[in-house]
């Protein structure tokens, strides 16, 4: 019937959809956890938030129109996330537990660590617009824009059969991860976790994929316990 399994089963999904609206409530609870976080950390004392400035930092010099590229991250991790996941089909369930484990992992981590971003004085025009209608900068460590721009783009090298669209996928979430750096909208040590968190994460959809040909080959070759009794109980009397 279709060859997908529902919700429940977190398996196949025949329907592209389906797939597309699940990835939707995902990024609409990331939105969820971001606003709550913030709003936790707005309300500390300021003696509570952490600094992580570092010699790094100091390095990195504050590219404004780098805005431009740090905001279409948002583009990239719906739009561009949203295509790869459409098209993922027998992964999709393992992707959605990824997302929400870090996600989820995210959030909690950020709670634990609250920090402000290290955000100039003076905002280019772009960024500082957008600071006036967004929520405050108070979610940061990890970087949840490089962690799902990074994760999409991992999902990204098995979907797409071009190389070049590959590359490009890839340089588009190195250049958005740069971003979030030369914006100061985080912490060098916000998107080194952001990298590392997104890691983990792709390690997980990747290793359940072994988990799950394993089962399947058990599957076949297992004749079941039935099965197995029945064939006992056959030699024995034949003997």
């Amino acid at each position: 019937m279709g060859g997908g399994r529902g919700v429940a089963g977190w398996g196949t999904w025949s329907s592209p959809w389906a797939r597309l609206g699940t990835f939707a409530a995902v990024m609409a609870f990331h939105v969820s956890i971001y606003s709550a976080v913030n709003s936790i950390n707005a309300a500390r004392d300021p003696a509570q938030l952490w600094h992580l400035y570092t010699r790094v930092d100091s390095w990195i010099p504050y590219i404004g129109w780098s805005s431009f590229i740090y905001y279409l991250g948002d583009l990239y991790m719906v739009a561009w996330g949203g295509m790869i996941v459409m098209r993922l089909e027998r992964g999709f369930g393992r992707a959605m537990k990824a997302y929400l484990g870090m996600i989820i992992a995210g959030g909690a981590f950020q709670v634990l660590i609250p920090a402000k971003a290290p955000l100039p004085e003076q905002f280019y025009w772009l960024q500082g617009l957008v600071h006036q209608l967004s929520i405050p900068p108070y979610a940061s460590l990890p970087s949840m824009h490089v962690a799902l721009t990074m994760l999409a783009a991992g999902l990204a090298l098995h979907v797409l059969r071009s190389r070049s669209a590959r590359w490009l996928s890839t340089v588009a979430a190195a250049l958005i991860t740069i971003s979030t750096v030369t914006t100061k909208e985080h912490f060098f040590v916000d998107a080194v976790a952001g990298l590392a968190l997104a890691g983990l994460a792709y390690a997980c959809w990747r290793g359940g994929a072994e988990v799950e040909r394993r089962r399947r080959t058990r599957d076949v070759t297992d004749p079941g316990p039935i099965t197995r009794l029945a064939g006992f109980t056959s030699s024995r009397l034949a003997v």
